[in-house]
């Protein structure tokens, strides 16, 4: 027989957690977990006026299109569904991110369209590469009468003379769509820094976030891929505190349904339950409640302090009484020894500024009240 402490070490192994996983997996019909954090085209929901005007933007071969949408609004989505439903007269690249320098943009269409023999063994014999100014020539040549779509996430990344370049690219390749997503912050530089560039936007779409019937939708399309059913286990109750919770925002809508459903296995139920989340949460603000005022006076003043603004050691120190130190001297190194054990317990982290540091209070305490 296996005695208790056996059992309790079984039940805590990598395989039994395997095994209880598929077991909850298998209870729905599920070959896996649906809502892993990944861009799935396929699976996208709602934005059909966005889609619409997006694919009418590269059909009608005009040159450059700005999506831009809040971080997790689907703008990725968005980007490789539209070059999933390309047809084949259109040649596309599709860049994650745009590339640190001008001149990488020489490797990416030099990848896409590969050169001839007689180019290859002219670069090998004659060490004759394409420059960054013949680029537009080369690939115009190779395109033919196909239209290139190139799809630029993350743009708002991209420093100044990459931009500039993607201007003069665009310009100059005679069929080709420009696809640019990023923040919305990025719309204010644009203006702000390269209005050239702003001013060659003909289309401009926004993404922001799903309504609930949609967001039930991805919650439906999402475990019908892995094999499921409906949206069950996420009842109309849940699927409500869902969208509440994250505004509709499509990765938001993912994040949670996994953070519930490793909450139901953790529970050993099959039901979704978000109040035990919500519980979670209390008794977590609760415990960093007690961390705090549990901490030893003056740890619990610099803390009261790094509440109202991040400071240096200097300023933290200036707000001290220093009638408790012997001197200035002793207060600062008082400060900084007290600040290196909240570093230690991740209570504070810190970050450069010219010749010292700024400490800033770890955001899970920042709202909260350090009482005396």
């Amino acid at each position: 027989m296996i005695d208790e402490k056996e059992a309790r070490t079984e039940n805590n192994s990598p395989q039994a957690t395997d095994k209880s996983v598929e077991k909850w997996f298998s209870h729905f019909g599920w070959s896996k977990n649906p809502f892993i954090l990944n861009i799935e085209p396929r699976l996208l929901v709602g934005y059909e006026e966005q889609r619409d005007k997006l694919l009418r933007h590269i059909q009608e071969n005009q040159k450059v299109a700005l999506v831009i949408g809040p971080t997790g609004s689907g703008k990725t989505t968005l980007l490789k569904w539209c070059e999933a439903h390309l047809d084949p007269t259109f040649e596309s690249i599709f860049l994650g991110k745009p590339p640190e320098r001008p001149e990488n943009f020489i490797d990416i269409l030099r990848n896409k369209f590969k050169p001839s023999i007689i180019e290859y063994l002219s670069q090998i014999f004659f060490n004759k590469s394409i420059s960054l100014n013949e680029l537009p020539s080369y690939i115009n040549k190779k395109l033919g009468k196909k239209t290139l779509v190139l799809f630029c996430d993350e743009i708002h990344e991209a420093t100044q003379d990459v931009l500039s370049w993607l201007r003069v690219l665009n310009d100059q390749v005679e069929n080709m769509t420009l696809i640019i997503s990023g923040l919305p912050v990025f719309e204010k530089r644009l203006k702000k820094e390269l209005e050239s560039f702003y001013k060659r936007i003909t289309t401009k779409i926004t993404t922001l976030s799903l309504t609930k019937e949609e967001t039930r939708q991805l919650i439906e399309k999402r475990i019908k891929k892995v094999g499921g059913s409906g949206t069950g286990p996420f009842s109309d109750n849940v699927i409500d505190y869902i969208y509440d919770k994250t505004g509709g925002f499509p990765r938001e809508v993912l994040c949670l349904a996994n953070q519930l459903i490793n909450l139901a296995m953790e529970s050993s139920t099959f039901e979704i339950r978000p109040e035990i989340l919500e519980h979670k949460k209390e008794k977590a603000v609760e415990e960093n409640f007690d961390m705090i005022n549990n901490l030893p006076s003056r740890q619990r003043e610099i803390v009261k302090i790094l509440q109202l603004s991040d400071s240096s050691p200097n300023q933290i120190v200036s707000k001290l009484d220093l009638k408790k130190y012997k001197t200035k001297q002793h207060a600062v190194r008082s400060v900084n020894n007290i600040l290196k054990r909240l570093l230690k317990n991740k209570i504070v982290t810190r970050k450069v500024s010219g010749k010292t540091y700024i400490y800033v209070l770890s955001s899970k305490y920042k709202t909260l009240g350090a009482e005396s």
